[in-house]
């Protein structure tokens, strides 16, 4: 898997055409394309805040094209995975990983309640995971080594709505008194994904129902604004009317508001509170950077 994360060298993304189509890479490049005018445009008004904003375009579109592609090829990868847990069965691909997650024929099933932050289980993608810093000490020591399989208990990196469903029906222990608290729904916004909505909707709905009668409180979290797609915020404030309209159905939901602590004053979206690019130097513009993960924690 390491292999396939390796940051591609800069330029055109064509030592990858033995993977994607010419079709793909130039649809890829037009995406980079828009995106750098866009950013570039928001650098006239707000200040630079990339490669693209200091008028170094071309390096920009390229960093972009390899970012949106490894997606795609880590996307590639995580499919690959999920055959191979196929022909393992319920044995699990990973040594020990069953001490907290048993991997069976569809993917990730949650044998023990980790990682709990103040009393409430973390549950969604990776950036929920990254809630987990905020676990207490003893407990983060001891599942840390599974974090770094990208995958405990019930957070997945990478996983979509409709996934996390088919995960929660699959789990191994009884609820009872659990609490919950969930950050899903960014992996099928992007365009690795790109999830339709009305599937999203109905992994949402499944996700709360299951939920709201298997444990004893909730909380929703709003899908956080994504500034390396922002011509997908309608997509993002249209899935989180319906999480609110879906938790005021049922008595023990109740619905934290991210996407709103994640904007200015003006409604603009506050990019200090976002990691701008990966280890790799890849644009990321995805995920909460400490600051952001500090305020949803205070919530």
């Amino acid at each position: 898997r390491a292999a396939r994360r390796t940051p591609a060298p800069r330029g055109p993304s064509l030592h990858r055409v033995g993977r994607f189509s010419q079709d793909d890479i130039a649809g890829e490049e037009r995406a980079a394309e828009r995106a750098a005018e866009r950013t570039a445009n928001q650098a006239a008004t707000n200040g630079p805040t990339t490669n693209a904003a200091s008028g170094d375009k071309t390096t920009y579109i390229a960093q972009r094209v390899d970012g949106l592609l490894e997606d795609r090829e880590r996307d590639a990868a995580d499919r690959e995975d999920e055959d191979k847990n196929e022909e393992v069965g319920d044995k699990g691909v990973h040594e020990d990983a069953d001490k907290y997650t048993q991997c069976g024929t569809d993917g990730c099933r949650s044998s023990r309640r980790v990682p709990t932050l103040n009393g409430y289980q973390i549950i969604g993608d990776s950036i929920a995971s990254r809630l987990t810093q905020y676990c207490s000490p003893p407990l983060k020591a001891e599942y840390n080594h599974y974090l770094k399989s990208k995958q405990v208990g019930f957070i997945v990196h990478g996983q979509t709505t409709c996934q996390l469903a088919r995960h929660l029906n699959q789990a191994t222990f009884e609820w009872c008194d659990a609490k919950a608290a969930v950050l899903i729904g960014t992996n099928d916004i992007l365009k690795v994904k790109n999830v339709p909505l009305e599937d999203t909707k109905k992994g949402l709905k499944n996700i709360i129902s299951f939920l709201a009668i298997n444990t004893k409180s909730v909380i929703m979290m709003t899908i956080p604004p994504i500034p390396r797609n922002g011509e997908h915020s309608e997509k993002v404030q249209e899935l989180n009317k319906f999480i609110v309209q879906e938790a005021a159905e049922k008595e023990n939901v109740h619905v934290l508001d991210l996407y709103s602590k994640f904007l200015k004053i003006d409604e603009s979206i506050e990019l200090d509170l976002f990691e701008k690019t990966f280890k790799s130097g890849m644009v990321d513009l995805i995920h909460p950077n400490k600051n952001g993960i500090e305020s949803i924690k205070n919530e």
